[in-house]
């Protein structure tokens, strides 16, 4: 570390010691990154808008300065006032240069200032908190297969990997104390976004039912735990990938919801089409009948939610 390089060089002792055992909750770290996003985000702006006004002062100082030139003004070469001349023609691209930096540097900072004081908004929506909550689920299983050991078969071989002692297994098992807060928060903050709103799975869907992709109704020929297939007419069901648009399921004739994150694009030829995540709907009550054709479900009228 650069404090204690710095006091080592000065000729002190230095120790260091790093306790582990105990750590900020998931909500203090939380609550202390934004503070600091929206701190840096301040501080941003408050440069750009200086940089703004020195951006400002030396673009009026080289148009004062080429104010006192004549327009078309030559440079008398061997004239008295030739030195004065060149002088100041430097001193006005300079000027300008200046400006045109500074002005670029306060976009810039501002660009960064924008980025940063919406970070608690994206990183809170919908969509990355899924995302979040799948990477967390994915550490917590490499961590629990450390600690315990476990067999692999790559290329035709057999790695054992034995389980994790001393240090090594202290400092996993930290590791999944911290990772299983992360989990318990992230859920909580997925229930409350999904509080009001129907909840879409592979629990919840199932084969036969009709989800928008694109624009239009496909028929569920398969459910996955994070996709389903839809039939297309031939003989192959097509791929779609999800886009963050809106999708709706339709079961039995009836139009049962909107699903956010799910509408998708068609791919190739195997399956998918997310509709596991959550989206505002109008829930048990207030459904409406739609006019489906099994043949050609994109054709199929939807009477407005």
């Amino acid at each position: 570390m650069a404090t204690q390089d710095a006091l080592s060089a000065a000729g002190f002792e230095v120790s260091v010691e790093i306790d582990d055992a105990e750590s900020r909750s998931v909500e203090e770290r939380e609550a202390n990154r934004t503070t600091r996003a929206q701190a840096r985000s301040e501080l941003l702006r408050d440069r750009a808008r200086h940089r703004r006004e020195s951006a400002d002062a030396s673009w009026d100082a080289s148009r004062q300065i080429a104010g006192g030139i004549p327009l078309g003004q030559p440079i008398l070469v061997g004239h008295h006032s030739e030195r004065r001349h060149r002088r100041e023609l430097e001193r006005i691209q300079s000027l300008a240069s200046r400006s045109v930096e500074q002005t670029r540097a306060a976009d810039a900072d501002e660009r960064r200032a924008d980025v940063l004081s919406g970070e608690a908004e994206r990183r809170y929506s919908g969509k990355a908190v899924g995302r979040r909550i799948t990477r967390l689920e994915t550490e917590l299983r490499k961590v629990e297969s450390q600690l315990d050991g476990c067999t692999r078969v790559v290329g035709g071989y057999t790695q054992i990997h034995p389980p994790a002692t001393d240090a090594s297994a202290d400092r996993l098992r930290l590791q999944r104390i911290d990772l299983k807060d992360q989990l318990e928060y992230w859920t909580g903050v997925r229930d409350e976004l999904a509080a009001d709103q129907p909840m879409y799975s592979h629990e919840t869907i199932k084969k036969g039912d009709y989800v928008r992709v694109s624009g239009h109704w496909r028929k569920v020929a398969r459910v996955n735990r994070k996709s389903v297939s839809v039939e297309t007419g031939y003989s192959w069901t097509d791929s779609a990938v999800p886009r963050h648009h809106r999708a709706q399921a339709v079961r039995g004739g009836r139009w049962s919801g909107a699903l956010t994150s799910a509408s998708a694009v068609l791919c190739t030829r195997r399956s998918v089409a997310v509709p596991r995540t959550t989206g505002r709907g109008t829930g048990s009550s207030g459904l409406q009948c739609m006019s489906v054709d099994d043949q050609h479900p994109q054709r199929s009228r939807m009477p407005s939610p």
